[in-house]
């Protein structure tokens, strides 16, 4: 007896393979797909957001900007209009600007000894400076000498054309710092009435005081030197003095006097 074959179920199971690969390559396809579209859209999601921010941070002057600039420290020695004009640039700029930036930048310049800027929201900057003193001058109005002995090299103003006037080389700032502090630490009387110190070509140096008097220090020992005629200023009462005259101080423990007829010493 022959066995009935059924055609279908045969046909069924010819195909089943088939069927089940297709199957299995539309929903690998489908997901890939799916795939990639997520990634595109994560991609243009971050593109806009950064383009938000960076449109954002743009604008921050329209819509966070700095109005005023409030200033701390003693600036007289410098001059209103000398300060002024190295802030100006900071006009447009907004809140969230780099502070250490405009710190760095204020702490290159030869006026100041120390800088620091803070933001004061909504709108404004403090600045707090510690600017320096200078107590002397070069004789070319180029470079001026702070209280703590740091060379400046900046143009003389006109407001502190008082200060007295150092005539030697950039290199021998370090002398005439020492003289000069001697002088504020030991008799703030004469150093109010310095005028010019003064370094020949062989190392020696010379002070002025009121135009009148002209000390002689030599190239040694200057400290002392200056000590000695201090302590003789005081004896003779010289503040009181207007007569050109010199003091020779280059002798150890002693010293020559000259009064010099008709000549001034500037």
């Amino acid at each position: 007896m022959i066995p009935k074959i059924n055609h279908i179920s045969m046909i069924l199971r010819a195909v089943e393979p088939t069927v089940r690969l297709a199957l299995r390559m539309h929903t690998q396809y489908a997901y890939v797909n799916r795939g990639k579209m997520m990634r595109t859209i994560k991609v243009f999601g971050v593109s806009l957001l950064c383009m938000c921010i960076g449109w954002f941070y743009l604008n921050l002057a329209y819509f966070m900007p700095v109005q005023s600039v409030i200033v701390h420290g003693y600036f007289d020695d410098m001059g209103v209009e000398n300060l002024q004009k190295r802030i100006q640039s900071w006009q447009g700029l907004h809140m969230f600007w780099r502070v250490g930036a405009l710190q760095q930048t204020l702490s290159q310049d030869p006026w100041f000894n120390k800088v620091q800027v803070k933001r004061r929201f909504p709108d404004t900057l403090a600045l707090y400076l510690d600017v320096r003193t200078p107590v002397l001058r070069w004789s070319d109005q180029h470079a001026l000498l702070d209280s703590y002995g740091v060379v400046m090299p900046v143009p003389v103003p006109d407001h502190l054309m008082h200060l007295p006037i150092v005539d030697a080389p950039r290199s021998a700032h370090s002398k005439a710092y020492s003289l000069w502090q001697h002088l504020q630490r030991v008799s703030p009387v004469w150093k109010g009435r310095l005028n010019i110190m003064q370094m020949g070509s062989f190392g020696d140096w010379d002070c002025v005081f009121n135009n009148q008097v002209r000390v002689k220090l030599g190239n040694s020992h200057l400290i002392e030197r200056l000590q000695l005629f201090l302590r003789v200023a005081e004896l003779w009462h010289l503040v009181d003095d207007v007569r050109p005259q010199v003091f020779d101080m280059r002798y150890n423990g002693s010293f020559t006097h000259k009064l010099v007829q008709g000549e001034n010493q500037k």
